[in-house]
């Protein structure tokens, strides 16, 4: 159903898409759909959920340990290499919260949650003094979504971008701004020694 949704969303546009259509798409009557969901905004808010935050998933059940500075660094170099139907998805989402109540509500809390999420992990990360705790979590989840969104709309105007190995190590080297200073090998020997 997701699958179908997500196709008919980035076709139609969300005032565009209907649940008869994504219904037929995806090969199920219009009741198993609402059997789901309660009706296209909270659909519609299954599939940014799904399209949109799978990598940071991905990233959060495979087996290596979350480091919220590579998670942030590999999702910002990577902008520009999402699928076009994400992008889409997600200005679609922002253009129809505009005059849609439930989508605004939906895209809000989408929003909230991303923030909480990055907020969290950055916070654990300080803890664990993975990053430098001289910053606010929340003003940096609100700049990883500032930096996406800015992004997405660029695209949108067909803003000329820049060499993705150059937005890459711009990315990288922003972020790296935010890990604690590492000493060098002889210093750390040097104070052990002491």
């Amino acid at each position: 159903m997701l699958r179908a949704a997500a196709k008919v969303f980035a076709r139609r546009g969300y005032d565009g898409a209907t649940i008869a259509e994504i219904a037929a798409t995806a090969k199920v009557s219009s009741g198993a759909i609402y059997a789901h969901y309660d009706g296209k905004a909270e659909l519609f808010l299954a599939v940014l959920r799904t399209y949109v935050q799978r990598e940071a998933e991905r990233r959060l059940h495979d087996d290596r340990p979350l480091d919220v500075g590579d998670l942030i660094a590999e999702a910002g170099a990577n902008l520009d290499r999402q699928p076009a139907a994400e992008r889409t998805l997600l200005i679609e989402a922002i253009m129809t919260a505009k005059h849609d109540a439930k989508v605004r509500r939906a895209l809000s809390q989408w929003f909230r949650e991303q923030h909480e999420f990055i907020a969290a992990s950055i916070v654990a990360a300080q803890r664990a003094g993975r990053v430098t705790a001289d910053f606010s979590p929340l003003a940096a989840a609100r700049f990883s979504s500032t930096v996406m969104l800015g992004s997405l709309v660029l695209d949108v105007l067909d803003v000329p971008g820049v060499e993705h190995d150059d937005w890459a190590a711009f990315v990288t080297q922003v972020v790296d701004n935010f890990r604690p200073a590492r000493r060098p090998a002889s210093s750390r020997r040097a104070a052990g020694r002491r």
